[in-house]
């Protein structure tokens, strides 16, 4: 079910269900639990950490644009 307020590549990631999220906090030096907290919608990214994920995700070539989000 999509969040209305989530941002495109957040709702990617709680979309596809397959992302470890503490390890990605861990290699993107967010404190623990910040990505558990902004894909349930209860902690909003600040605008440097969306575009870290965003440096990751496009570094890694995952195209999370191409998601059509769930319904």
């Amino acid at each position: 079910m999509q969040h209305k307020n989530l941002p495109r590549i957040l709702q990617y990631i709680k979309d596809a269900e397959v992302f470890n999220l503490s390890k990605l906090d861990h290699h993107l030096a967010f404190p623990k639990g910040t990505l558990s907290k902004a894909v349930s919608g209860g902690k909003s990214l600040s605008d440097n950490q969306i575009s870290k994920l965003t440096w990751l995700f496009n570094a890694l070539g995952i195209n999370y644009q191409a998601h059509a989000p769930q319904h």
